[in-house]
C-alpha cells in the first residue's frame, strides 16, 4: 500500500512538472486562465492521467490589442485637452491614433462617449499621480500646488494657450446631464480634491476638505481665465 501511494505521489509530481498550468493574463479587464478540466486515475491506480483543456493565448496579438486601446485613449485625451468634446470627432481620433474604425468599436462598443469617458478617467489618474508626487517632493500642500500651477502655466504658454486642464474643457461641455463622461470628470475632480485635503490634514489644518475645494476651484478658474484671455499674468 505504501509503495502504491508513493508511486501515485511520484506520478502526480511528474505530471505537474510537465504541465504548464495556472497562468493568468489580464488584458482589457478580461482574464484568460489555462487549467486542467479533468483529473483521473487509470485502472491500476499507479499513475495519473491528466486531460487538460488549455486556452491558447496569442500573447503577441493581445499585446498589440492592448497597445491599440492605449493609443486610442492617449490620443483622445490629447484631442479633448485642446479641442474639447464636441469638436473631437471619431474621424479625428482614428486619424490621430492611426487605427481602423473597427478597432475603436472593438475596444469601445458604445463608441465615442465610452472612449471619451475612458480617456477622461485616464487623464484624471495622471493628474492625481502628478499632483501627489509634486506635493510629496515639495514637502507641503502650498509648495506642491504652486509647482502644479507653474506646470500648467508653462503648458498654456508653450502651446499657444491650447493645452489647459484636460478635465475642465470636457466638464464644461458634458455637465448638463448625468452621463459616463460627466461621472468620470466628477470622480477625477473629487480625487484631486482628496489629494490636497489629505496633505492639509497631515499638516494639521481644520476642515481640510473645504479648503481643498477652494484651492481646486481657484486653480481651475485661473486656468480657464488664462486660456480665455491668453494672458498668464492675472
Amino acid at each position: 500500500m505504501v509503495i502504491t501511494l508513493l508511486s501515485v505521489v511520484a506520478c502526480v509530481c511528474e505530471s505537474f512538472r510537465d504541465l504548464n498550468l495556472c497562468f493568468q493574463t489580464s488584458i482589457d479587464n478580461r482574464v484568460f486562465t489555462a487549467r486542467p478540466t479533468a483529473l483521473g486515475l487509470d485502472s491500476t491506480c499507479n499513475s495519473f492521467k491528466l486531460d487538460c483543456s488549455v486556452y491558447i493565448v496569442d500573447t503577441v496579438e493581445y499585446a498589440k490589442s492592448a497597445e491599440t486601446r492605449h493609443r486610442l485613449l492617449r490620443n483622445t485625451a490629447r484631442l479633448l485637452r485642446t479641442q474639447g468634446f464636441a469638436a473631437t470627432g471619431v474621424t479625428d481620433i482614428l486619424s490621430t491614433s492611426g487605427v481602423p474604425r473597427g478597432s475603436l468599436y472593438h475596444h469601445f462598443p458604445d463608441g465615442k462617449e465610452q472612449l471619451v469617458a475612458g480617456a477622461t478617467a485616464q487623464s484624471g489618474q495622471t493628474i492625481v499621480h502628478a499632483l501627489r508626487e509634486m506635493i510629496k517632493s515639495a514637502g507641503s500642500a502650498a509648495d506642491g500646488v504652486r509647482r502644479f500651477c507653474d506646470y500648467y502655466i508653462k503648458e498654456l504658454e508653450t502651446s499657444g494657450y491650447a493645452r489647459g486642464c484636460p478635465l475642465a474643457t470636457v466638464a464644461l461641455e458634458t455637465s448638463a446631464t448625468e452621463n459616463p463622461v460627466q461621472q468620470q470628470t466628477a470622480t477625477a475632480f473629487e480625487n484631486i480634491i482628496s489629494v490636497i485635503a489629505d496633505q492639509l490634514h497631515d499638516e494639521g489644518l481644520t476642515e481640510p476638505r473645504d479648503l481643498a475645494v477652494v484651492i481646486v476651484a481657484t486653480i481651475e478658474g485661473a486656468l480657464i481665465l488664462t486660456k480665455a484671455t491668453r494672458n498668464a499674468e492675472h
